[in-house]
């Protein structure tokens, strides 16, 4: 047994893991200075934002880089206007109350909602938070109209959520399909009503 453990032991082959010295494609970050550092302490700038150090070489970088890093970092550039916007918080708030209004949907029940998840407000969820709470008010408001709840779900999805992503204001999209919905409710107590 030992002898076998030995052996295959002996026959292993050893190699080295861990990260590789190639940087990944796909690299999300954006990068204002990259360059090589070789064996001889020579970098090598490859690419710069920085005009003082593009396409330069420094044996041994130190101050002289620094300097010129430094000195390029407090140039003060114009910076864009900042147009005010209402914060993701209002707007999310805005948001579910526009709708909570559109659809007549209880206060309570969205209290209700906010604290099974752990907050207090719709601006603490973050947005799929609160899109989920919307399509649950939406699919709650349509349920006693409806007697085929996954026609209803699709239906939400493909005129509600498709309908935004093209650009449709939220609240538009939401009045479109309380129509649809209410309209094929009629369609079907009037198939009904004519087997009586």
């Amino acid at each position: 047994m030992i002898a076998s453990l030995t052996r295959a032991i002996a026959a292993a082959t050893f190699k080295k893991i861990g990260t590789s010295p190639i940087q990944a494609s796909g690299i999300e970050y954006e990068f204002d200075i990259a360059g090589e550092l070789d064996f001889t302490h020579v970098l090598t700038i490859s690419k710069s934002r920085c005009p003082a150090v593009t396409d330069k070489t420094f044996l041994n970088p130190g101050k002289e880089l620094a300097s010129l890093l430094k000195a390029w970092l407090e140039t003060e550039e114009a910076q864009p206007q900042v147009v005010e916007t209402p914060s993701n918080t209002y707007f999310q708030d805005l948001r579910v109350k526009q709708i909570r209004t559109l659809l007549d949907y209880p206060l309570e029940l969205i209290k209700e909602w906010l604290q099974s998840n752990g907050v207090e407000r719709p601006s603490q969820l973050n947005s799929r938070k609160v899109d989920e709470l919307i399509k649950t008010m939406c699919l709650t408001w349509a349920a006693p109209l409806s007697a085929h709840p996954n026609y209803t779900d699709n239906s939400y999805n493909k005129n509600v959520v498709r309908a935004v992503i093209e650009g449709c204001s939220e609240v538009e999209a939401i009045q479109d399909w309380m129509e649809q919905v209410q309209q094929s409710e009629k369609k079907e107590v009037g198939i009904f009503s004519s087997f009586n």
